[in-house]
């Protein structure tokens, strides 16, 4: 079951940071800007700035995890062989 957790990581954490990296970069650079002149920190920004900004992309992300996981039927039988119940 480890390998099929790390396996299923392994494939999806490079697409879903594609992903999220897009979203990052759609992000005004004024929105930081006005939150600096705000006198907002660091936390601060990603709370009210970055986070809300992407929520839509990240709703994506976790819905595609959530698609793919269902769907990894395939890893996990090139995993176990059908399994442990397998006669040989």
């Amino acid at each position: 079951m480890t390998a099929i957790v790390v396996a299923n990581v392994w494939i999806g954490i490079p697409f879903n940071m594609v992903i999220l990296y897009g979203g990052l970069q759609s992000i005004l650079p004024q929105l930081y800007e006005a939150a600096s002149l705000d006198g907002a920190g660091a936390w601060q920004k990603f709370r009210h700035v970055t986070w809300p900004q992407l929520r839509p992309t990240s709703s994506v992300v976790v819905m595609l995890g959530l698609i793919y996981t269902i769907k990894a039927f395939d890893v996990v039988m090139v995993l176990t062989q059908g399994g442990p119940a397998v006669p040989d």
